[in-house]
């Protein structure tokens, strides 16, 4: 199963919602971080500003992560999201995730629920 978002797939979000998502990221000891090629875990002394002259690392993020973005941006809950099919849709509420309906992995159907979050910001 895979467990994070790729590099690939990060680099598909706009300079705006990279932003949004860093800005929101508070990074752990185990995180995934990525920026300009370089692509790290986060160790204990590591913070957002990793290296010299304030390299600012972006989140490369997991399964958690997004759940835990989803439950705290929006509760994202919308009968306008939820179709017929509940084919690649995931519904997150206060307590965790409500709904879930996926083809293939959990996490790309998380990523594209929080990719359309940070298009709305």
């Amino acid at each position: 199963m895979k467990q994070t978002i790729t590099v690939e797939q990060f680099d598909e979000l706009g300079n705006k919602q990279k932003q949004a998502l860093r800005d929101w990221w508070k990074p752990r000891p185990g995180d995934h971080a990525y920026f300009d090629g370089r692509y790290k875990v986060m160790i204990e002394a590591d913070s957002p500003f990793v290296g010299t002259f304030d390299v600012n690392y972006y989140p490369i993020l997991s399964i958690g992560q997004m759940i835990e973005f989803l439950m705290e941006t929006n509760n994202y809950i919308q009968d306008s999201y939820i179709d017929d099919s509940y084919k690649n849709k995931i519904q997150v509420g206060d307590y965790g995730v409500l709904g879930i309906g996926w083809d293939g992995e959990i996490c790309d159907t998380l990523w594209k629920t929080v990719k359309e979050v940070l298009e709305e910001k």
